[in-house]
């Protein structure tokens, strides 16, 4: 009885000395693992042995990671992004598809899995229509750091002279196309395949790593070159701003801005020339004294557009001085042709001006 009392202490002290090394490791009871404390004494959801889900695999080459805006990713990869704000990554992947009619991969049409949910190329028509889609990549940004959602952008060009980037949010199942602006946040040599599937891997190794995050400084405003078509044709810095509705139906609205700097005063061959001898202004809100009488053939350039007064500052002598003059109507606005007026009067900016881009100028 002695002897087997000794042997049961015995065998119970080294069970008590395994079970010891085993606990010496964090985390662990044996060799199953089990939730650490986090952050404010929270701990992980317990999941039963054997059933804690792993991150699904990739469907192309991609890590599964959980990826932060702002961020472009090639076509095909998974990745894992808290798209909604709610606290639960959500698997996504962006692929890029021939035609179906026509196998031809001048008009891929672009397919989004979220989880088990799958936006094909007809969802996105319904969208925002059709367009040829670039094989670069897709773009996952954060417009807005103060609120909870991330957004989606696709490149596509609709016409030769046009293309886009279009943004889209998610959220609730849906997905929605919250607005586009004329730029492309990734600059690549390479250019889309105008029949034949892309070369995917050679597309990836040329992809530069950052994207423009200039015009996404992420304070809910975007900022890109915008027509600004006040005189003529010609663009402009224009910043426009997400705002958000009820729900998560955001749009983006042209912000309100009180100068637009014209990007044709840098470019060459932009010049202008006086078709007469007209007076202007040597300052914005000048009274009729402080005018400048410029001889005809004066090469002048249009700097900046002033929306307080719609007033226009130009540069001549090689940019060494300014004058000013007020817009009465703009080109865009009504018609071919844009009135101004001078210290002596109105009259049409063409009667003015030599060297105008505008129909009609």
């Amino acid at each position: 009885m002695k002897k087997n009392k000794a042997f049961f202490l015995s065998a119970l002290v080294l069970i008590l000395n395994s079970c010891a090394e085993a606990s010496d490791a964090p985390g662990t009871l044996g060799n199953t693992e089990v939730p650490m404390p986090t952050d404010a004494g929270n701990t992980q959801e317990n999941t039963l042995p054997g059933t804690a889900s792993a991150a699904p695999e990739p469907t192309v080459s991609g890590t599964n990671s959980i990826v932060t805006a702002d961020t472009a990713i090639p076509f095909g990869e998974s990745i894992c992004a808290d798209l909604d704000g709610d606290g639960v990554p959500e698997e996504l992947t962006m692929r890029l598809l021939p035609d179906s009619a026509s196998d031809n991969w001048r008009f891929a049409r672009p397919e989004l899995t979220v989880g088990e949910t799958v936006f094909d190329g007809d969802y996105f028509s319904r969208l925002i229509g059709s367009g040829r889609f670039d094989a670069e990549a897709w773009y996952l940004l954060d417009i807005d750091r103060t609120d909870s959602s991330l957004e989606l952008g696709l490149f596509r060009e609709i016409i030769p002279q046009y293309a886009e980037t279009v943004l889209f949010r998610y959220q609730s199942g849906e997905l929605i196309c919250i607005g586009s602006f004329a730029e492309k946040l990734l600059d690549s040599p390479l250019q889309f395949c105008q029949t034949g599937e892309p070369d995917w891997k050679a597309m990836k190794e040329a992809m530069p790593e950052n994207i423009r995050t200039e015009l996404v400084p992420g304070d809910g405003t975007i900022c890109f070159l915008g027509a600004c078509n006040i005189l003529e044709r010609d663009t402009a810095p224009v910043v426009w701003r997400l705002e958000n509705g009820e729900k998560f139906q955001a749009v983006l609205v042209p912000a309100e801005q009180e100068v637009y700097e014209f990007q044709s005063w840098s470019e060459a061959g932009r010049e202008k020339s006086l078709k007469e001898e007209c007076r202007f202004y040597m300052k914005r809100d000048a009274g009729e004294e402080d005018t400048v009488l410029l001889p005809v053939g004066t090469k002048v350039r249009f700097r900046k557009y002033e929306t307080n007064g719609n007033w226009i500052e130009m540069t001549y002598q090689d940019g060494t001085k300014e004058a000013w003059f007020q817009v009465v109507r703009t080109w865009e606005s009504e018609g071919d042709t844009a009135v101004i007026r001078l210290p002596d009067g109105e009259m049409d900016a063409v009667s003015c001006f030599e060297g105008l881009q505008a129909e009609g100028g």
